[in-house]
């Protein structure tokens, strides 16, 4: 059986730090989660982002104008999680 990766969106990413460490979860010799996208509303952290993970999907936006998209977005993962079968 394959397992799933655990996908993230670094929602405030700077220089990449956080999306390294999520990259290096590694669990029983398998890579278990990474980055697809990234959000931050300075250009400057967004070009430092990109230099340091150019497979992971840039965006430059206040993540504040998505308010309602995230909130949607996150009660969908949580109804997810009670049905795993699923997912």
């Amino acid at each position: 059986m394959k397992k799933s990766k655990l996908i993230f969106i670094d929602l405030f990413c700077g220089a990449g730090g956080t999306t390294t460490g999520i990259h290096n979860a590694i669990v029983g010799n398998v890579n278990v989660a990474e980055v697809l996208a990234c959000v931050n509303h300075d250009a400057v952290a967004i070009e430092s982002h990109f230099s340091n993970h150019k497979k992971t999907i840039h965006f430059t936006e206040d993540i504040d104008s998505y308010r309602d998209e995230a909130f949607e977005i996150m009660d969908q993962c949580s109804q997810l999680r009670e049905f795993p079968e699923v997912c």
